[in-house]
């Protein structure tokens, strides 16, 4: 399981330490120091996968890894924290066409924002920071067979949405027509994340001292604002929202 990442990192040309930096790598860089890939077999198969997440997201300076999350976790993912890729995952049950829109499309529900840098050794939680932007009311049986992404795709298409067999399903929230995880709930919050080019759908947990803690329940499609909207909104001052610095677990 732990080759699922190490296998590859050679292909990939990950820096491992700086004595491992191929010139193409330097001059890539631009003179810009990036962060090292993590390579411990003595670490379980959660640790090695978390500082894979977090070294992806420090080196993309997004949440963008998130997006993944429905083809890459199923119920034997319970070991890991909820924002954790599981790479254990075959394709043959969760193929990456399900969920390729998500992946591929250039959404930018966040604008031009970036997450905050992630420390390796703080494991099974992410701080980052965002703020809630809807409430699902309600979920609806239709499963999507597209979704819209003007201008290729001006409209989108449904069939009856089946339990365990389909990952998202349509839903209505209080910004309007929705397509929310399969696991969602009605009352999940929507919440647009600094850095993560989709709206992401979280539940509280217990938190900590200082901070609120969720957990990530998955990605989300909602029309009105995928291409930055909401971060609009947020710098005119609409007095419902506010930006919050809260924890992933």
């Amino acid at each position: 399981a732990r080759d699922k990442v190490y296998a590859i990192l050679g292909m990939a040309e990950v820096p491992l330490n700086p004595r491992e930096l191929s010139p193409r790598l330097v001059w890539a860089r631009d003179k810009k120091e990036r962060p090292m890939m993590r390579v411990d077999y003595s670490a379980s198969i959660s640790e090695v996968y978390q500082h894979t997440a977090k070294y992806l997201i420090n080196r993309d300076e997004n949440l963008d890894i998130l997006c993944i999350l429905p083809t890459h976790r199923d119920a034997t993912s319970n070991d890991l924290p909820s924002w954790t890729p599981d790479w254990r995952v075959p394709l043959s049950s969760r193929p990456l066409y399900d969920n390729w829109d998500y992946i591929s499309y250039k959404w930018g529900a966040s604008g031009f924002t970036k997450t905050e840098s992630q420390d390796q050794a703080d494991l099974n939680r992410l701080t980052v920071t965002g703020f809630e932007i809807a409430r699902i009311q309600q979920l609806l049986p239709l499963f999507p067979n597209e979704i819209p992404h003007p201008p290729e795709i001006p409209a989108g298409s449904a069939i009856h949405f089946e339990e365990g067999k389909h990952i998202r399903r349509f839903a209505q929230s209080t910004r309007g027509p929705s397509i929310v995880p399969s696991t969602a709930v009605v009352g999940d919050a929507i919440w647009i994340l600094y850095g993560c080019k989709m709206p992401v759908v979280l539940r509280p947990v217990a938190g900590t001292l200082d901070k609120v803690a969720f957990e990530v329940v998955g990605p989300c499609y909602v029309s009105t604002i995928m291409f930055g909207e909401a971060i609009e909104w947020l710098a005119e001052g609409q007095h419902d929202l506010e930006s919050a610095s809260i924890v992933l677990a």
